[in-house]
């Protein structure tokens, strides 16, 4: 019998961690340089949210150690890992709410540099 687990972090999933890691930190570095600590840290608190997201989702939908899977046991393993990294993000996202002491504006730039560098780890992954 062939193993076909792979760990979390291999494949494309490895992609998109180290394309996401990559670009939070680059762009909390600039907001660092540019306006300074509230700016880097609210990048790093909405692109953080993102990226740990992204960990749960590649964690939970990494294929199991099973000889042959079938396509709904597939699409429900995707379809938990979604909802994994949704609950995690916004859970992240409303706890740095509670907390009060970032720039929204920033917050959201560094959700939104985290999702655009999860698709292009996809698009570079073709």
């Amino acid at each position: 019998m062939q193993n076909l687990e792979t760990p979390f972090y291999g494949g494309v999933y490895g992609d998109v961690l180290l394309v996401q890691g990559a670009a939070i930190a680059v762009s909390a570095l600039l907001g660092l340089l540019a306006s300074g600590w509230l700016t880097s840290i609210s990048v790093l608190i909405g692109g953080g949210a993102v990226f740990i997201g992204s960990l749960a989702y590649a964690f939970v939908a990494r294929p199991a150690k099973v000889f042959a899977v079938s396509g709904k046991h597939v699409f429900i393993r995707h379809l938990f890992a979604e909802v994994a990294k949704l609950t995690i993000c916004l859970g992240l996202v409303f706890g740095a709410f509670v907390t009060g002491s970032f720039d929204g504006r920033w917050l959201l730039v560094g959700m939104g540099i985290a999702l655009l560098a999860h698709w292009a780890a996809f698009l570079r992954s073709r």
